[in-house]
């Protein structure tokens, strides 16, 4: 396994305050206690391994086949986050609803995609707490979504090339995921505050840099990130803070050449930690935004062929 065969998984980690547990963007908080739980996918099997963040307790369900990709987050509006999967050979997307059992015991699917080079990009487009059901398709540079709450109606968006990596956030802090794409290093935003007819461009990152956006400072607008794999086998993550108007950054080392970023909230303080996976033992080192990336803990969790979930978006055709 690489970086590389990942890359289309990286595109979308990203973990909301507790305050907003109900947020689309919250992917892996399955016991709703407002920190993000450790949590794999086996592809061979489709079995999701949690690992409850409230009592370190386990949770096993088989939901998906060899080849699908998670692309958990609220889609019915429940306390927290559905288990989903898309399947790239068909295009369907099949969900588990959740309930606080954890047994998922309702489920619904759509078909929604399934061209070659499609990207599932779930996100809050529509701002009523939901995730639409969204796929970019890089061939045209096009956003094709599902509107929620009821998936019947679509929509589609020009916005991007082929060649750039869809970077759906709410950049502007108004509660609506934006239409963003990253391009070696060139950030391209439609404002969504702007009733998307207004863009900003911000250069941030090198060709060949992985974006991480998240929630690294203290303010609630998510921050454009980048992750880059460094000589001597290290890690470098370059964060550009936006509660001082992007002009303040963060350099810091974590990881080592083949991990797997996750950036989401494990600590429950509301911001994203600086967190990797590593297939080749499965562990999670995780850097705790809770005490500014001062202390760290490492976990064990998954086998080399896992999925780290949490991370939306699957590997396109």
């Amino acid at each position: 396994m690489t970086l590389r065969r990942y890359l289309p998984l990286l595109l979308l980690a990203l973990a909301l305050p507790a305050l907003a547990a109900a947020s689309p963007t919250l992917t892996s908080d399955f016991d709703a206690d407002g920190t993000d739980d450790l949590t794999v996918y086996r592809q061979g099997f489709g079995i999701w391994y949690i690992r409850k963040s409230m009592d370190s307790t386990s949770v096993e369900v088989q939901w998906g086949l060899d080849g699908d990709y998670p692309v958990s987050g609220i889609y019915t509006g429940a306390a927290g986050p559905d288990l989903a999967v898309y399947r790239p050979s068909t295009g369907w997307w099949y969900i588990k609803h959740w309930n606080a059992g954890l047994t998922f015991a309702t489920e619904s699917s759509y078909q929604w995609g399934g061209f070659s080079g499609d990207t599932p990009v779930p996100c809050d487009f529509d701002g009523d707490g939901k995730n639409e059901i969204a796929i970019y398709r890089d061939s045209e540079g096009t956003w094709y979504y599902r509107e929620s709450p009821t998936y019947l109606t679509f929509n589609t968006r020009a916005w991007g090339a082929s060649g750039d990596i869809p970077v759906p956030f709410d950049y502007d802090g108004d509660g609506t995921c934006d239409f963003a794409v990253y391009s070696d290093g060139t950030w391209m935003v439609l404002l969504s505050s702007k009733d998307n007819l207004q863009s900003g461009t911000i250069s941030w990152g090198l060709a060949g840099d992985i974006p991480v956006p998240g929630l690294y400072d203290s303010d609630t607008v998510v921050d454009m990130a980048i992750y880059r794999e460094i000589d001597g086998g290290n890690s470098l993550w370059g964060i550009r803070e936006s509660k001082v108007g992007g002009l303040t950054s963060q350099a810091l080392l974590w990881g080592e050449n083949g991990d797997i970023p996750v950036t989401l909230d494990f600590d429950g303080d509301g911001k994203t930690d600086i967190a990797v996976w590593r297939p080749s033992n499965g562990n999670w080192y995780i850097l705790n935004s809770s005490t500014s990336y001062a202390t760290s803990s490492t976990v064990q969790w998954g086998l080399t062929d896992d999925v780290p979930v949490g991370i939306r978006g699957g590997e396109p055709n």
